[in-house]
């Protein structure tokens, strides 16, 4: 198990579907990238976006103060200098959202599901009214009532008795304090019952305010995303025909998406993150994700694995039609992070075989250029 209540809810499309067949990755090939565009241009080190909120996450909590809350010893697992690690951290960045984590040993049983992770979003009122009635009756699933408008300008939070285990107590959190939106999620251990971790989950809301009452306003930035419109390569009505005779599946059908809510975790990703899926039982998938303006995380980028995938690392490939490629493979899966033009890109889908791998993706990094 990886650690990151926030994290797990938005694992990556390869862990969507798991019927797929074996990818071999490619060997690394040699630096050279004749063969591909020039890349665009990128934010230098000073210019590079990061979180806007005029605090650090150890001024919110110590390490000691969270295992109070939740049952069991922790250690920082994300604060401010975290690098992106999958493409909404990456909207994050741009945004200006500041995340932190507070995370159990994964080698005891009672520090496995002791979490704290809190998220602020900078001039983000806007979002939180118009998601906060959804993200408060979905989540956590089997909550009980939600305790109201205890904290910041207006919050809500609920809390379930059995969240990540049968014993665990999980509590999620939506909170304004200005134009800030805070997304609590807080995961405590036996002894622990969802009246004491709505206890710690007010405990915790209360201190985000007073410590965000203290800094006041965002901090500014000379930042400026490349693009913030996606590409029209998801809504296309062509498209589908394309992607059969790119993967040779005659059988793929698009597959539904469903409405998307946001929180203070994913409210950079609206409408500059783009998601689309063909499948079909007999010939796997194919998914899409699209950010747009995201490119300038390559070429040093490290994307982080879902905690529930089967691909656990990424190698540099040379792609047509991309500036940068990162593609990885593993118990019959295969993913491809790619830079097209100001668009960062991850594609998802079944073995092809290497050389037609690299081919299919080059046919999409082009067709997504072209949209």
């Amino acid at each position: 198990m990886t650690h990151g209540v926030g994290v797990l809810r938005f694992a990556p499309i390869i862990a969507v579907v798991a019927l797929l067949a074996g990818c071999a990755t490619a060997t690394p090939p040699s630096t050279s990238h004749s063969a591909t565009p020039t890349p665009p241009p990128r934010a230098t080190a000073a210019s590079a976006p990061g979180s806007r909120v005029p605090l650090k996450c150890s001024d919110l909590f110590t390490p000691s103060s969270v295992a109070v809350l939740v049952g069991a010893p922790v250690q920082v697992f994300r604060d401010e200098t975290t690098p992106p690690g999958y493409l909404y951290d990456v909207a994050n960045a741009e945004l200006g959202v500041l995340g932190c984590e507070w995370a159990g040993d994964e080698g005891s049983e009672a520090g496995y599901f002791a979490d704290v992770t809190v998220y602020i979003a900078p001039d983000s009122g806007a979002g939180f009214q118009a998601n906060y009635s959804s993200d408060l009756a979905e989540s956590p699933a089997n909550a009980g009532s939600p305790v109201e408008n205890t904290a910041g300008d207006k919050s809500g939070y609920r809390c379930a008795a059995q969240g990540r285990s049968d014993e665990t107590p999980l509590c999620t959190a939506q909170m304004l304090v200005g134009s800030y939106w805070v997304t609590v999620d807080l995961s405590a251990v036996a002894p622990a019952t969802a009246v004491t971790a709505s206890v710690s989950t007010q405990k915790v809301l209360t201190r985000v305010v007073a410590q965000l009452h203290a800094v006041g306003l965002p901090k500014t930035t000379a930042w400026v995303a490349p693009a913030s419109t996606p590409p029209g390569f998801c809504t296309d009505p062509g498209r589908t025909a394309e992607v059969r005779t790119i993967m040779d599946a005659p059988g793929l059908v698009v597959f539904p998406s469903a409405k998307r809510s946001f929180d203070a975790t994913t409210i950079a990703s609206e409408r500059r993150d783009v998601g689309c899926m063909w499948t079909d039982p007999a010939e796997g998938y194919i998914g899409f994700d699209l950010l747009a303006g995201g490119s300038w995380v390559f070429p040093g980028w490290e994307p982080t694995p879902a905690s529930d995938a089967v691909v656990d690392s990424y190698a540099p490939v040379t792609v047509p039609g991309a500036s940068s490629a990162l593609m990885g493979s593993g118990g019959g899966a295969c993913e491809a992070y790619l830079a097209v033009g100001t668009t960062a890109v991850e594609i998802s889908m079944n073995d092809l075989g290497t050389a037609k791998n690299i081919a299919a993706l080059s046919a999409f990094a082009t067709a997504i250029a072209a949209s």
